[in-house]
């Protein structure tokens, strides 16, 4: 009487789930890798310009607190735009008070900091 063996041997047809989930992961880390590269701009470079023009931000309203006359933080080549809250003028004014127009800057229709128009503070 032949043998037979309980399960015939046979080669896996398609991949198994653990190589299904590996392949997905990889994909999906290289589409996050690419969308994060490609999105709007590099994000050092947009952080390096927010944090000098921070920089430059409260170093006028310092001089303008010290020398007791108005100061104004003028923008050079950039593509960011300042929205005054009061006022009309294209650039930040500080005051001998500390006090500012206030407003918002922006970068492609993105906030990149709001300066309070009270006490001249920089928030996001």
């Amino acid at each position: 009487m032949p043998t037979s063996k309980p399960f015939p041997s046979q080669k896996p047809n398609g991949f198994t789930l653990i190589e299904m989930l590996v392949v997905l992961s990889i994909l999906s880390l290289a589409a996050v890798l690419f969308i994060g590269s490609t999105s709007g701009g590099n994000g050092i470079e947009t952080r390096t310009v927010t944090q000098n023009l921070k920089q430059k931000i409260v170093q006028t309203r310092q001089r303008a607190v010290d020398r007791s006359i108005a100061q104004a933080v003028e923008l050079e080549g950039a593509d960011i735009k300042f929205t005054p809250v009061i006022g009309a003028s294209e650039n930040l004014i500080f005051y001998a008070d500390g006090s500012s127009n206030g407003g918002v800057y922006k970068s492609q229709k993105r906030t990149i900091m709001t300066v309070r128009w009270l006490d001249g503070a920089v928030t996001k």
